[in-house]
C-alpha cells in the first residue's frame, strides 16, 4: 500500500497545486493553455525519451504492441471518415 502511494503521492500532490495556483490566481486560463502545450510538446517527449534511453532494446520492443498500433492504424486509415471520433484517433496515433 505505502509503494503504491509513494508512487502516486507526487502526481496528486502536483494536481493540487496547480488547482491552488489557478483557484488564487496565480495563473490565468491563458497561462494553463500554454503550460499544457509546453508540457506536450517537450516535457512529455523528453520524459519517454529519457525513460526509453534507459533501458533495453528487448524490454521496450513488443512484436504484440506494434501489431495492435499498426492494424488499429491500417484499420481506421482504411474506413472513410464517417464519425469525428475516428478522425481524432489518427490525429492521436500520429502519421
Amino acid at each position: 500500500m505505502t509503494t503504491i502511494f509513494s508512487i502516486t503521492a507526487p502526481i496528486y500532490f502536483l494536481i493540487a497545486v496547480g488547482f491552488a495556483a489557478v483557484r488564487w490566481g496565480m495563473l490565468t486560463k491563458a497561462d494553463t493553455g500554454r503550460l499544457g502545450k509546453f508540457v506536450i510538446c517537450f516535457a512529455l517527449p523528453a520524459l519517454l525519451f529519457r525513460t526509453l534511453s534507459q533501458r533495453s532494446f528487448t524490454k521496450i520492443f513488443h512484436v504484440g504492441y506494434l501489431a495492435a498500433y499498426g492494424g488499429g492504424r491500417y484499420w481506421c486509415s482504411s474506413r472513410p471518415f464517417s464519425s469525428a471520433a475516428c478522425g481524432k484517433i489518427m490525429c492521436c496515433m500520429g502519421p
